[in-house]
C-alpha cells in the first residue's frame, strides 16, 4: 500500500471500527432489557440477568418493596416518556407515573 493518502485509509477504518463496535454494544443492550407488567415477569427477567423495565409508581414505599424482594434499584427513567394513562405500577397495581429500568448489582 503506498504511503500517499494512508492517513485517510486509517481513519475510515478507525471510523468502521467505531461503528461497528456501537452498533454491537446497541443491541448487546437492547437484548438485555426485558419489559415486565408483573413482579412474576420481573422476577423472571432477574433470573436470566436482565434489565428490568415498567410502568412504575415511583413512590418510596414501591422502591424500598422492590429493593428488599428482589435486591434491585431503580436505574434510570427515559427522557421521553410513552404515555401512561392507563398503566398499572408493574409491582403494586397503583397508577403508574413514569417508565423506569431497574437493575441488580453483581
Amino acid at each position: 500500500m503506498p504511503i500517499n493518502g494512508i492517513d485517510e485509509e486509517v481513519k475510515l477504518i478507525l471510523d468502521q471500527i467505531q461503528d461497528n463496535l456501537l452498533h454491537r454494544a446497541e443491541e448487546l443492550l437492547d437484548s438485555s432489557i426485558a419489559q415486565v407488567n408483573s413482579t412474576k415477569e420481573a422476577e423472571k427477567a432477574l433470573e436470566n440477568k436482565k434489565i428490568v423495565f415498567g410502568a412504575w409508581c415511583a413512590t418510596a414505599g414501591c422502591e424500598e418493596e422492590l429493593k428488599t424482594k428482589f435486591a434491585i434499584k431503580t436505574l434510570n427513567s427515559p427522557l421521553e416518556q410513552a404515555d401512561l394513562k392507563t398503566m398499572k405500577c408493574f409491582a403494586c397495581s397503583e397508577k403508574a407515573n413514569k417508565w423506569f429500568h431497574f437493575g441488580k448489582s453483581y
